[in-house]
Parts: C-alpha cells; structure tokens; sequence
C-alpha cells in the first residue's frame, strides 16, 4: 500500500512538473529563466545562501518572539546562530559567540511572569503553545511568498541578473523551508521539533512542567512565589504520574531530588516511596540518568540513611556506562563522594575546568553556569553510618 502511494505522488509530481516546463515554455519564460541563470555567478550564489539562510532563520525566531510578545509575554534572549541579543536589568546587549556554530539554528528565551497559581499556569502553557505553532506557520507562508514574489518577477521583469538572483532565493528559501518544516516533526531525547514540542506541551503534564520550570531560571522576575508553586506542582505530578525511566519523567525526578537536597525542601512520603521503588540500572546509561543516580545517593543521605547511601554510591560506580563522557562520570563521583562526606574534593570542585556544565554553556550570557552549581558543592550535614561499608575505591587511585 505505501509503495503505491509513493508510486502516485511520484506519478503526479512528475505530471505536475511537465505541466509548469510546458507552460513556461510556451510563454517564453523558461527562456527568461536560463537567462537570468546564466547572468549569475558562483560567489553570487553563495552570498545569496547565506542571506537566505539569515533571513529564513530570523523570519522562524521572529515569529516564536512576535507570538510571544503579542501575548504579553517579554523575552529575554534571541539567539541567531552565533548572535546573541539578550536583556539584562539594565537593557538590551549583543553578544557573538562562535561556539554557538554547533546549534546551526536560532532560539527565543522568554522572560516568563510569576506564576502563582494554576490559573496563571494554564495561560502560560497556552502561551507556549501559540508561540511554538507560530513559527511553523510562518515558515510556510513566506516560503509561499517568496514563490509568488518570483513569479511575479518572473512576468513582470526583462532583467536577466534580477531574475536569476530572485529564482536562487526562491529555491534556497523553498529548500530551507522544506528542511525546516521536516525539523519540526523531528525529536529525540535532547531535541524537540515545534510541531512535537507542540503537540506535547498542550498533552503531556510532565513536558510542560519541566519546560516552564526551566525557563524560569531565566526570568528578571522575582520568582520565589513561583518556586513554592512549581514545587506543590511537582509534588502533585509525581505523586498521580506512573515513573517510567524516560527523559522528562528522570528530568522531573531529579528536579525534586534537588529541592530536598539543595533547597532543604520536605520530602513527601507518597513521592518518597515512588522514589524508593525506582531501579538505579536503567539511569546509568545516560548523562541525565546518571546525574539522577547520583543525586539518589544524596537523597538517601540527607534521609539519614547514610549506609544505603554508600552502599548506592558504590553500585554505580561498579555499574555506570563506560560510554558516558569521562568528565561527567568523573565530576559527580567526586562531587557526591564529596557532598556525604567519603573524601574532601574542594580543590578538585573549585576548578571550573572540573566541573561538567553540559549545554548550559548556551545560556552563559544569561547567567553564570559555574555560579548556578557552586551552591551544590557543599557537605551535606554529617550522618554517620552505624555499619561497616567496604572501602569504596581501589588503593592506588588518584586523590587518595
């Protein structure tokens, strides 16, 4: 059945394509065409991929920040590959950042109002929503626009270097469209295309959750009401939610394991007996699974379970994935051996070289990556373990 499908779209593609040579020929506009192709050059051709890729990318952000912005929403940051314009209390700045290569693409951080209650939760997850279908939808039409643009170009004009530049940006900007727009049914576990992100924004609880309080971290606002929000939030969602080992459900878990060990926030005993029952094995496999792993071990200790804390300390060490990047696996073995008290490492935590950041080198013009995990390499209380635990490192290791 999916081979016909493809047979006819193939069938009337083609058809379609004949009918459009038939026609411009006939007309004597495929004549223009050639000719205006012709009267281009190379280095023409590449200052126009760029300043089609520049425009079609400004034109997708722009729309995700209008969307915003219409709804009042204020924004803190517009990233255009290596261009950064971000607000600070003090204004608007512009930032180059050359690593920002890797991104190939563009983002819109929005300044976010407090949210204090569930009503204002709600119009938030609305926001998002309209912002994020706002772009795809505004991708398509100028794609469209552009191709009534040449073609009115093409009937109207009897320049050849015109019309030859103009196909060049209609055919960039129709290819960069259909790449994007291919992007945005397109996820995996770090990244989410706007029709995904979309769909699950306005259908999954645990995706708009961690979303918001994300991009919390970012605001100007003073969001300490919006924390003690979110944080009841979180609560009631772990609480209703059926644990799975997936990326926002070990996002949402870890994010509540940190507000009891770094915010001194209470446990809940519905959410601590989920946590009890979850297995260690699955997170050990990847990077944010890992920094949950530990952060269990941290759980357990500020529990007063001192001994089970070592005791899980020690199976992740003997079990972690060696695929994992050495840095992580190395930053937070020293640093939860740090937190419950095993061995001193404040030489090794007070050298940023040392400590693993992950993708918030992103937002480093929007706030201080190595400041936001300074508070989290503190000794935990001490507890003491009342038993035995064999010693958790091989005679010989470094920093011994």
């Amino acid at each position: 059945m999916k081979k016909a499908i493809k047979a006819l779209i193939f069938i009337f593609v083609s058809f379609m394509a004949g009918v459009g040579f038939t026609a411009l020929a006939y007309h004597g506009l495929w004549l223009n065409i050639t000719t205006g192709l012709q009267a281009t050059t190379f280095w023409g051709f590449l200052l126009v991929l760029v300043l089609m890729f520049y425009l079609t990318l400004t034109i997708h952000e722009l729309a995700h920040l209008i969307a915003f912005r219409l709804q009042g929403v204020g924004i803190r940051a517009l990233y255009l590959t290596i261009f950064v314009f971000h607000r600070t209390p003090k204004g608007w700045r512009f930032a180059i950042k050359p690593k920002l290569w890797v991104l190939f693409g563009g983002l819109v951080v929005p300044d976010l109002e407090p949210i204090e209650d569930e009503t204002a939760y709600q119009r938030v997850v609305k926001r998002f929503a309209n912002a994020l279908i706002a772009a795809p939808v505004t991708t398509l039409a100028f794609a469209f626009l552009s191709l009534v643009l040449f073609a009115v170009v093409l009937m109207t004009s009897t320049q050849p270097v015109l019309i030859g530049y103009m196909l060049m940006a209609t055919m960039v900007t129709l290819f960069l469209s259909a790449l994007y727009t291919w992007t945005f049914f397109l996820s995996n576990e770090m990244f989410y295309g706007d029709i995904v992100a979309f769909r699950k924004i306005k259908q999954d609880p645990v995706f708009q959750l961690i979303q918001i309080n994300q991009y919390t971290m970012f605001s100007l606002h003073d969001h300490e009401k919006t924390e003690t929000f979110l944080w009841q939030k979180i609560i009631g969602l772990l609480s209703q939610t059926r644990l799975r080992h997936s990326l926002f459900h070990t996002m949402l878990v870890n994010t509540y394991l940190e507000g009891v060990i770094y915010q001194g926030r209470a446990i809940d005993k519905v959410v601590d007996g989920k946590i009890n029952r979850l297995t260690i094995h699955p997170y050990l496999h990847k990077e944010q699974g890992l920094q949950t792993a530990y952060e269990l071990v941290c759980y357990r200790y500020v529990k007063q379970e001192a001994c089970k804390a070592m005791l899980l300390y020690q199976d992740i060490e003997k079990q972690v994935s060696r695929r994992l990047p050495e840095k992580l696996k190395t930053y937070l073995s020293k640093k939860t051996a740090h937190l419950i008290h095993l061995e001193d490492h404040s030489d090794f935590l007070a050298d940023h070289d040392n400590t693993y950041i992950g993708q918030y080198w992103i937002f480093d013009v929007l706030l201080d990556p190595y400041a936001l995990l300074e508070h989290m390499h503190q000794p935990l209380p001490y507890v003491e373990c009342s038993s035995p635990v064999p010693y958790l490192y091989e005679q010989g290791e470094e920093d011994k």
